[in-house]
């Protein structure tokens, strides 16, 4: 017999296939349409209350559950955050922390959580109030539950959190204090990508050293203004900070390697597909300058391309039996000890280009080295390496680690930390490319937890291999290894070829996890 819980998710389901369409909604009178917009964002808050709700007894199920599996006190609970947020398709980060303010909510502040429930306030609001009391004891929790009940349906979030954290401060100066330290402790640097072949470098700092900083890089670009220089305030900032932190004047000189992942057709040819460098995608065009330290001929200007002379020299073969070179990988090595490994080799300058390709000449003078990965000519997934340990070592690791670019738990993004096997070693599993799966150290830690079980299903008739997690609920869940570049049906024997597929864009790299105190 149906729970009323499994009867309600039915009901929602179906209501959900009954929800207004946008030819639907061109019919409706402007009062009824704001009427919707009302109704709507009063469920959102409803539901929320409910999947924080659902959230915190799957928390209290599983610790009970792993207490009677005899998995040691400090680590039950572990595997809970990963499970919802596949469950809910974020990142492990974002689930732990909404996990953790979910939890002070609900256990602890009822009368902001009822408020949520009859959707009077936001999701963001209730979280700014469980954000701001994090540090608090629960009878001033209750306090401030109490204090900020009436006024909270008037309040902006972004007021409900400037409110909440000036009444904590008031109630609890030392707890002030404590959070404060720890905001001190968590200071960061990240990178993100940013459209056009940009990046984002973003520090999280104490005030006094985020204007000490701030200041500093203004003023050089002041004096060096007053100077005559006609770069613009912000792109002085932007070069002196690069040259302060490295100590290098233009980035040849930056002594470190920097990972190019490109196709061969980028790199000698005119192809103009996406490029990718240290995970971020870039234009195929911008990355092929990178890459020759040259700048590739502007579109228009024509050569004359020679079919008959369509290899690489300089760049292994690999081993025997290996799929197509499809894809080469450009380590942008500096320093001194750039041209002491013997398995790079310089570009051979005799290869001609495309239209808009590098010349004879752009290859002859470009200061860097190619070492050879390869791509499945369907997928674009990255196949081969030679393993040659038992461990996973050498070309093999950098193989794999390049292949899969990002943790392939689904969702997650997190920089690799582990190559792993899919399939166990004391299961049986090889070690082996096809077996050797990239993981951030959260998920290779969690997926030991008893009921956890992954497997990896190599790639086939022109499919990508294929990771599949089963978690202890009995849910599973599937990610393939990013491809280089789109994958391409096979043209029909009397037909013209089929279009390549759209390039899959990057998952988003929001991430409001950053905001909340990290749980566990």
């Amino acid at each position: 017999m149906a729970t009323s819980v499994q009867e309600w998710n039915a009901s929602l389901a179906a209501l959900l296939e009954r929800a207004p369409r946008a030819d639907d909604l061109k019919r409706v009178s402007d009062p009824d349409l704001i009427d919707t917009i009302s109704s709507l964002e009063r469920a959102k808050g409803t539901i929320s209350a409910a999947q924080a709700h659902a959230e915190i007894a799957f928390r209290d199920s599983q610790v009970d559950l792993q207490r009677r599996q005899d998995v040691p006190r400090a680590l039950r609970g572990r595997g809970v955050a990963d499970q919802i947020a596949m469950a809910r398709r974020i990142t492990p980060t974002q689930a732990s922390g909404q996990v953790a303010l979910h939890r002070v909510l609900i256990e602890t502040l009822p009368r902001t959580t009822s408020l949520l429930e009859r959707g009077e306030i936001s999701e963001w609001a209730a979280q700014e109030v469980a954000k701001n009391v994090f540090v608090l004891d629960d009878d001033k929790r209750a306090q401030i539950d109490a204090e900020l009940e009436p006024r909270l349906p008037t309040l902006t979030a972004t007021r409900t959190g400037n409110v909440t954290r000036a009444r904590a401060q008031e109630l609890d100066p030392a707890a002030a204090v404590a959070r404060a330290k720890r905001a001190v402790a968590d200071r960061r640097t990240s990178l993100r990508p940013a459209p056009d072949g940009m990046s984002i470098l973003r520090s999280v700092l104490p005030t006094k050293d985020g204007v000490a900083a701030y200041k500093t890089l203004t003023q050089v670009a002041k004096s060096a203004k007053s100077s005559g220089d006609e770069r613009s305030k912000g792109q002085i900032m932007a070069d002196t900070l690069v040259e302060r932190v490295t100590g290098a004047k233009t980035v040849d000189e930056i002594p470190v390697e920097v990972n190019l992942l490109m196709t061969d057709t980028t790199l000698l040819n005119d192809d103009d597909r996406a490029a990718w460098m240290d995970g971020h995608p870039i234009p195929g065009r911008l990355a092929r300058d990178i890459a020759l330290g040259v700048a590739s001929s502007p579109a228009g200007i024509r050569r004359s391309p020679d079919p008959d002379e369509t290899e690489l020299s300089g760049v292994d073969d690999g081993q025997a039996g290996a799929a197509p070179e499809h894809a080469v990988q450009d380590e942008l090595a500096h320093g001194p000890d750039a041209t002491e490994d013997p398995e790079r080799a310089p570009c051979e300058p005799e290869r001609r280009a495309g239209p808009t390709g590098p010349s004879p000449n752009d290859l002859t003078n470009a200061a860097r080295w190619i070492r050879r990965l390869y791509t499945d000519p369907r997928t674009g997934e990255l196949v081969a390496a030679d393993p040659r340990r038992r461990l996973f070592r050498g070309e093999v690791r950098r193989f794999i680690l390049q292949r899969d670019q990002r943790c392939r738990t689904p969702w997650c993004d997190a920089a690799i930390h582990d190559i792993d096997h899919a399939t166990r070693y004391a299961d049986g599993g090889a070690t082996t490319a096809d077996n050797g799966i990239g993981h951030c150290q959260r998920f290779n830690l969690v997926k030991e937890i008893p009921g956890w079980t992954t497997t990896q299903q190599p790639g086939a008739d022109g499919e990508p291999s294929t990771l599949t997690i089963t978690t202890p609920t009995g849910h599973r869940y599937t990610s393939s290894a990013p491809a280089l570049q789109p994958p391409v049906d096979s043209a029909p024997a009397d037909g013209p070829p089929a279009d390549p597929l759209p390039t899959v864009p990057p998952p988003d790299d929001g991430d409001p996890g950053d905001a909340y105190p990290r749980a566990g």
